[in-house]
C-alpha cells in the first residue's frame, strides 16, 4: 500500500473512530489494526491500558484476520526450503496474529512441539514508514500530551524497531534468559532453537499456558499473592542478576 494512501485510510479511520458508535468504532478498530505496523502496536498498548477504551481494543484485537496456512508456508519456503524436512504447522491450533508476525504452532519429526514466529513480508519497510505518522498515530490513540519530544521519540523508536524486527536479536536474548532460568521450577523460559531462528523467523519450544488477566479472574487470593511474588521474583533476578529486562512476560 503506498504510503500517502495507508496516511489517508488511517486518517479516515481515526476520524469515524472518535465520531463513530460503539458498533462501528469497534468495526473501525479493527480494519485499522488489520493494517498492522504502528496502529497494531499502538493498539496492544491501549488493549492493555486502564482506559475505559481497553475493552474496545481487547476485542478488536482477537478478532484480526491471520495470514492462512498457505501463505505462511509460502514464506517459509522462501526462508529455508529444509524446514519443511524438519516440521509441518500443526493445523488444528489457531494462529496468533500481531503487529510485526503471527506466531504458528508446529509439530517436529520427533513428535514435540514448536512455536513459529513468522515476520510479515514487507512489515519493515512499512513499520519505519509508519514513525514518520508517529504524530498523527499518537492523537488517534490519545497517547501523546502537548510538549511531547516526538521527533525524538520518533528516532528512538525506529531504531527500537528495526531491532524488533531483526528475531535473531530476541532468539539470542530468549536464549540468555533460559539458561538463566533454566533451574528456576516456577519460572519458565521456552527454549529458543538457534539453528533455525532467523531475521524474519523464531523458533523456540511450544509451552501451553494460560494469560495471566485470565488467570487472575478466577484464582484464589492466596493465588494473587503468589502471582505478584513470582513477578516481582522475576524482575528483580532479570534486572539485577541477568542485566535484561523482559517486556512481555506471559
Amino acid at each position: 500500500m503506498d504510503s500517502w494512501f495507508r496516511k489517508s485510510k488511517i486518517g479516515l479511520l481515526a476520524t469515524g473512530l472518535s465520531v463513530g458508535n460503539e458498533a462501528l468504532k469497534k468495526n473501525l478498530a479493527t480494519k485499522l489494526i488489520q493494517m498492522r505496523g504502528i496502529p497494531a502496536k499502538f493498539a496492544q498498548m491501549k488493549a492493555l491500558s486502564e482506559s475505559e477504551e481497553s475493552q474496545l481494543w481487547k476485542e478488536a484485537l482477537a478478532e484480526i484476520e491471520p495470514l492462512a496456512n498457505e501463505d505462511i508456508e509460502e514464506i517459509l519456503l522462501e526462508t529455508n526450503p529444509n524446514l519443511f524436512n524438519l516440521l509441518k504447522l500443526d493445523s488444528t491450533q489457531k494462529p496468533f496474529p500481531a503487529s510485526i508476525g503471527q506466531v504458528h504452532k508446529a509439530i517436529q519429526k520427533d513428535g514435540s512441539f514448536v512455536a513459529l514466529k513468522i515476520r510479515y513480508p514487507g512489515i519493515e519497510k512499512q513499520i519505519l514508514e509508519d514513525t514518520t505518522m508517529l504524530g498523527m498515530a499518537g492523537k488517534l490513540f490519545s497517547m501523546l500530551k502537548e510538549g511531547f519530544a516526538l521527533n525524538e521519540y520518533q528516532r528512538t523508536l525506529s531504531s527500537e524497531l528495526a531491532k524488533e524486527m531483526d528475531y535473531t536479536i530476541e532468539a539470542s536474548n530468549q536464549s540468555k534468559f533460559y539458561n538463566h532460568f533454566e533451574k528456576q521450577e516456577r519460572i519458565i523460559i521456552p527454549k529458543p532453537n538457534l539453528n533455525l531462528s532467523l531475521d524474519n523467523l523464531l523458533c523456540q519450544e511450544w509451552i501451553s499456558s494460560e494469560s495471566a488477566l485470565s488467570f487472575l479472574n478466577h484464582c484464589t487470593t492466596k493465588n494473587k499473592t503468589e502471582f505478584g511474588d513470582l513477578i516481582c521474583e522475576f524482575y528483580f533476578e532479570s534486572f539485577f542478576n541477568l542485566g535484561i529486562v523482559h517486556t512481555d512476560p506471559n
